[in-house]
């Protein structure tokens, strides 16, 4: 180059399309290539045959046919509980003139502890006296101790079953059932969008993976090894006035929402139902101190409870009276001295 030649300067409208394709290569090897390596470790792991089919029902030996997975409540709850859905079988397609009916809900639902002579048989058994001529069909859904954070993935699976009807029979373990406050192995309540993206990761053959290494580590938590019943609540009290019910309700509405939008979607109605509570005969489960009772106060309600308790086991009732009077007047919120 000579010393009188002109000296050559980028082009302007160059450098920002430069700039900005580096930026978008960047962007793609940070965010593509751990997408490539998740999706090739999850088709491989499925080629292995790692893992377990996720959904409440997974193919029958019989072509056509659908069955119950008794593996379904793992991906909720410790596979240690051996807690499973009723056992039965469910054609793809959906025989002509059928009706078919799904019934959504827990315990109550599965009808424990008689399933045979539970609410879903007792449906099946008028809607075919009441209708003769059409061939009736009630699928139990109903799982002890899930709630409606689970029951709303059993609604999705089902939904490709064409049913005609959904029977949501629920609501009895928002606060004791996965995600709940008050549950004895999974009590965490991170936001609902967290919730159903921790349910989809343990879908996945590789989140299975990443559980099984966590569980083997022992970082899973201290979760019971057998199930209990609702024994296994009770270190897990949560009172009438708890802050943390306001989400639980927000997520039980939330989910019977989407559950609802779900029906609609394939076509199917929808019947919700209040689950059957005899109040007045049941007593309270718990009994728990009202918060800002005093160390003097919970000594004298102490003394005044034993004294009344002791007398009315005695006959001395009139006595017993004055004394769990006194107790009721220093805690009004302990359920035992009413």
């Amino acid at each position: 180059m000579s010393a009188g030649a002109p000296k050559t300067t980028p082009n302007a409208d160059f450098m920002p399309r430069v700039s900005g394709r580096l930026w978008l290569y960047r962007l793609i090897a940070v965010a593509g290539l751990p997408a490539l390596l998740i999706l090739g470790l999850e088709g491989g792991l499925r080629l292995a045959g790692f893992g377990r089919d996720a959904r409440f029902l997974i193919p029958d030996d019989q072509p056509g046919y659908f069955r119950t997975n008794p593996d379904f409540v793992n991906l909720f709850m410790p596979g240690s509980f051996d807690l499973r859905p009723l056992n039965y079988r469910v054609a793809l397609i959906k025989p002509v003139g059928t009706v078919r009916v799904v019934v959504l809900g827990e315990s109550a639902a599965q009808g424990i502890p008689a399933p045979p002579f539970g609410f879903a048989p007792q449906l099946r058994a008028q809607l075919r006296a009441r209708y003769p001529g059409r061939r009736i069909e009630v699928i139990n859904t109903g799982i002890v101790a899930i709630n409606s954070h689970v029951v709303y993935q059993v609604a999705r699976d089902l939904a490709r079953f064409a049913p005609d009807l959904f029977v949501i029979y629920m609501g009895n373990n928002e606060v004791v059932g996965p995600y709940g406050p008050g549950c004895a192995y999974l009590s965490k309540m991170p936001p609902l969008w967290i919730i159903r993206l921790s349910v989809f990761v343990r879908t996945t053959r590789t989140g299975q993976l990443i559980g099984a290494l966590m569980e083997r580590l022992g970082r899973s938590g201290a979760a019971p090894a057998d199930w209990g019943g609702m024994s296994m609540f009770v270190n897990n009290a949560v009172g009438g006035d708890d802050p943390r019910l306001e989400a639980v309700y927000h997520n039980f509405e939330a989910n019977l929402a989407d559950i609802i939008r779900v029906a609609a979607n394939v076509g199917a109605k929808t019947l919700l139902c209040t689950v059957v509570s005899n109040l007045k005969d049941c007593a309270p489960l718990l009994s728990q101190h009202r918060g800002g009772l005093t160390a003097a106060e919970l000594a004298e309600w102490q003394r005044a409870f034993d004294r009344g308790t002791i007398g009315w086991r005695l006959g001395e009732a009139a006595a017993a009276r004055a004394d769990l009077a006194t107790a009721l007047r220093l805690d009004p919120q302990y359920a035992d001295a009413a």
